[in-house]
């Protein structure tokens, strides 16, 4: 009886302790789990307190005019979709972004064209520079149809070797693109990042 008393004993003694030791994995996993929620949620704050560069789909326009845009999605080499069929004079496109704090940018475009058009650039209904009312892009081979045919391009300055830099408050803007001169242009994306 007294050995029956003992096992029972420490079969007792055992359970307790399996019975604790589950109890200590259970605090632990919570604390586990919510230290990764916690860091998660940091990460996800300091990517966009410190994000430098804002990435603008040309397909997710705002708002477009005189003509109608066509979003294509038979294009290689882009990031998503693209834009085309912009190629009557005075059509325009625009764009909504928003910057967190005020700063100097630059603006790079992706694009495709064959030919030499011309377009302005307004940010919030106005140009920041009178050079940007005819922005001349330079044929890229094609339309898109080999990825080779994509091009980004930075604005640059009037001395054609350095990137313009746009002053830019923080809020939301419109950024707009106007046809100048005829010839067509696709458009893949638009990138407005901090100046370095």
């Amino acid at each position: 009886m007294k050995n029956w008393l003992v096992v029972g004993l420490v079969f007792g003694m055992c359970l307790t302790c399996v019975g604790q030791v589950e109890a200590v994995k259970k605090s632990i996993s919570k604390k586990t789990a919510t230290t990764k929620k916690n860091n998660s949620k940091a990460s996800k704050s300091d990517s966009k307190s410190n994000k430098t560069e804002i990435m603008i789909e040309a397909e997710d326009f705002s708002a477009q005019g005189g003509g109608e845009i066509k979003i294509e999605e038979n294009k290689v080499g882009v990031s998503k979709k693209s834009i085309g069929n912009w190629n009557t004079p005075g059509q325009w496109v625009e764009w909504k972004f928003s910057v967190a704090k005020d700063g100097l940018f630059t603006i790079t475009l992706k694009y495709a064209t064959p030919e030499e058009p011309v377009r302005s650039l307004m940010i919030d209904g106005v140009y920041p520079t009178e050079d940007l009312k005819r922005i001349f892009f330079k044929p890229t081979g094609g339309w898109g149809g080999k990825e080779t045919e994509w091009q980004p391009w930075i604005i640059l300055n009037p001395d054609g070797q350095t990137p313009l830099k746009f002053n830019i408050k923080a809020g939301e803007h419109i950024l707009k693109l106007q046809q100048v001169y005829s010839p067509g242009l696709n458009l893949d994306y638009i990138v407005i990042k901090i100046a370095k």
